[in-house]
């Protein structure tokens, strides 16, 4: 569900495949709209914790032109993450992003 609405939005730039198969339980995007810190402490007053920076991979960034400062939003994910989760993260995602 989460990769279909990023992938939906033509502001925001997912980072890695597209394809759930393809793909560890952390997903990291940019935003057109605001940079990773501003929207990881937006998202946190949404009741979503997230994470933004380069997460030591720096020369990774850079060479996908992506900033390392502010680098990227970070999500992760965990066998305990239900639907519901997904679904509040979207709202908040949107409710931030609009």
């Amino acid at each position: 569900m989460l990769l279909d609405f990023l992938k939906s939005r033509n502001d925001i730039r997912l980072i890695g495949s597209a394809n759930v198969e393809n793909r560890a339980a952390t997903v990291s995007f940019i935003s057109e709209r605001l940079d990773s810190k501003t929207l990881t402490r937006f998202l946190a007053n949404e009741g979503i914790m997230t994470g933004a920076g380069h997460f030591y991979a720096a020369r990774l960034l850079t060479a996908l032109s992506i900033s390392p400062e502010p680098g990227v939003v970070r999500l992760s994910f965990l066998h305990y993450t239900s639907k519901e989760d997904v679904h509040f993260l979207i709202r908040a995602l949107e409710k931030t992003l609009s």
